[in-house]
């Protein structure tokens, strides 16, 4: 659907609401000009009490690394009713998939409109940056709240934890390391690595769908060392290398060897620290 079509489609929706001859008409000589009127227009009309959750859900449907579906968008903004999620962006900016209840932005255009430059935005509207960095950040607190031991049963009925797990990495790439120091974002990720039961729950949920990662020790899962360098995350090996880890893993796995992964991985960096630190 281009963007002229999607201009019309919208506007059809708009003139459908009015349920008398009056308000069709006012309706008809205040149709935007522009597509992107037309947003802006939806997004103004959104209530002030709403708009914070509302751009956060715009947020998360414009960069989450897999769609995501009602329930999990929902307790992003602890939303009682994941039905709120679509009655607070409204039609015209999200739509639901009947089949699967995922969740998406209704056009490519949505996403173009509301990603701008910081400086020139209005409420409604974010940087790259600063809304990985929002996504980042929420999953990283997802997982350091959960400090008492998880098990599978526990983790099935938590969508938004098992996507933290997976993916919060990713955002964190996105948003970068220079920014990422600046704004505190590295010390909830050393946490992530160091608090002993916080690792435990979230590497084992990274393999989710595995039962037998269910049944494994502390020990028999990898090494915070091996994770954070498998990640690239310099800061963070450097603080778990300055608490002891030690670069050639254990002698019940010898795949978590630091240094071998550090260099098949390609991160040269992590590699001389900790040929330093052997």
């Amino acid at each position: 659907m281009n963007r002229r079509f999607r201009w019309a489609e919208l506007q059809i929706k708009r003139l459908e609401k009015s349920k008398t001859e009056e308000a069709f008409q006012k309706a008809l000589d205040s149709i935007p000009v522009t597509l992107e009127d037309t947003y802006r227009d939806t997004l103004e009309r959104i209530p002030p009490d709403d708009r914070e959750a509302a751009r956060t859900i715009l947020i998360w449907l414009s960069f989450s690394v897999v769609p995501l579906n009602l329930k999990t968008i929902a307790d992003v903004v602890s939303f009682r009713f994941p039905e709120d999620v679509v009655t607070t962006c409204t039609t015209s900016l999200v739509t639901v998939s009947i089949s699967d209840d995922t969740v998406r932005l209704a056009h490519f255009s949505v996403k173009e409109f509301l990603v701008r430059n910081e400086a020139e935005g209005h409420w409604y509207q974010f940087s790259a940056i600063s809304g990985h960095d929002l996504i980042a950040n929420r999953t990283i607190d997802c997982l350091l709240d959960t400090t008492e031991i998880l098990n599978k049963t526990t983790a099935m009925r938590q969508p938004l934890l098992i996507y933290a797990a997976k993916y919060w990495d990713r955002h964190l790439a996105e948003v970068g390391e220079s920014y990422t120091n600046y704004t505190g974002l590295q010390e909830k990720v050393d946490c992530l690595f160091t608090e002993r039961d916080i690792y435990f729950n979230w590497i084992r949920l990274v393999d989710f769908d595995f039962d037998l990662v269910w049944d494994k020790s502390f020990e028999e899962l990898q090494s915070p060392l091996y994770s954070a360098l498998r990640r690239g995350l310099k800061p963070t090996v450097e603080l778990l290398l300055a608490k002891g880890a030690n670069p050639m893993g254990s002698e019940l796995h010898g795949w978590s060897n630091a240094l071998l992964e550090a260099a098949r991985g390609g991160h040269l960096e992590i590699l001389e620290l900790l040929l330093h630190k052997v």
